[in-house]
């Protein structure tokens, strides 16, 4: 099963589908709705999407514990950056970065992943680190989550 959520300034509308089944939700409010969801770690939406109108591409994880990095750590990487601090690690890339190269996604994934590996060995404790999400962010502010 596959998930897509389309977030603009009024609603928000889910979209699942998988193995021939389709179903969308749209649902409308004027406060904020927080929500979580988990679909069996499945990967690889962003193929696909079209790039037009986008202003911006973010991946977030979320990790425990939250003290896992003493002081928050701002990294470049492939077409932007990486922060990580108190229990978000986010990273922002060019949405041009990710039309010329679309393997940037595993690499940004694979830079995060090695950095708590680093972190595991200097300080000798366990950590969890949520799978990433892709947040798209088009010009009309409309967003697009989806796992990385």
């Amino acid at each position: 099963m596959q998930c897509m959520i389309v977030i603009n300034k009024y609603n928000f509308t889910i979209t699942l589908w998988g193995q021939d089944q389709e179903s969308t939700v749209i649902c409308s409010s004027t406060r904020v709705v927080n929500f979580t969801f988990f679909l069996g770690g499945h990967k690889g939406l962003h193929q696909g999407y079209c790039m037009n109108g986008v202003v911006s591409i973010q991946y977030e994880w979320v990790y425990t514990p939250e003290d896992y990095f003493h002081n928050p750590l701002y990294i470049p990487c492939d077409g932007g950056s990486i922060s990580i601090k108190n229990g978000t690690v986010k990273a922002e890339i060019d949405p041009d970065t990710v039309k010329v190269d679309e393997s940037v996604t595993e690499k940004i994934d694979e830079q995060v992943e090695n950095l708590f590996h680093e972190q595991q060995i200097k300080i000798h404790k366990p950590y969890e680190l949520s799978i990433p999400f892709k947040i798209i962010i088009k010009e009309d502010g409309s967003r697009t989550v989806c796992f990385a």
